[in-house]
């Protein structure tokens, strides 16, 4: 009886038995291991967002914003855009300078920004994405 007379339950197990020596060879133990490690990675990366907030006291001049912690503000931990989204009592602003950060240099202002970790050719700096006013 050839495999198409085959019952399909035969076909099924035949089928099932080329499959796994396919996946017993070498370039079948390296797709099974490429495709675990996907899931895994994206798996473990599921649930971790790359974006933290922190309430942070900040120093804005006309040509600069930085910020640090409140009790240490001119620590400049906090790199901050001249073009940046921010909120001001409700109202979402897509960027521009926050109102609540003037270039006037006149001390340091308390703030809540959103911020990533960024890379840049091995030096690594918090770079801010959204201030909080």
């Amino acid at each position: 009886m050839d495999q198409s007379q085959a019952p399909t339950s035969e076909r099924t197990l035949a089928g099932s038995g080329r499959l796994r020596d396919r996946l017993s060879t070498p370039t079948g133990l390296v797709a099974v291991a490429l495709v675990a490690g996907l899931g895994v990675g994206y798996l473990t990366g599921q649930g971790r967002s790359h974006l933290h907030e922190t309430e942070v006291a900040c120093l804005s001049a006309p040509g600069v914003m930085s910020c640090g912690p409140i009790d240490a503000p001119g620590r400049a931990e906090y790199l901050v855009p001249k073009d940046v989204a921010w909120t001001q009592d409700g109202a979402y602003h897509s960027g521009g300078r926050p109102d609540c950060l003037p270039p006037t240099g006149r001390g340091a202002v308390e703030v809540r920004v959103t911020w990533t970790e960024v890379d840049f050719g091995g030096v690594t700096s918090k770079r801010v994405v959204g201030v909080h006013c």
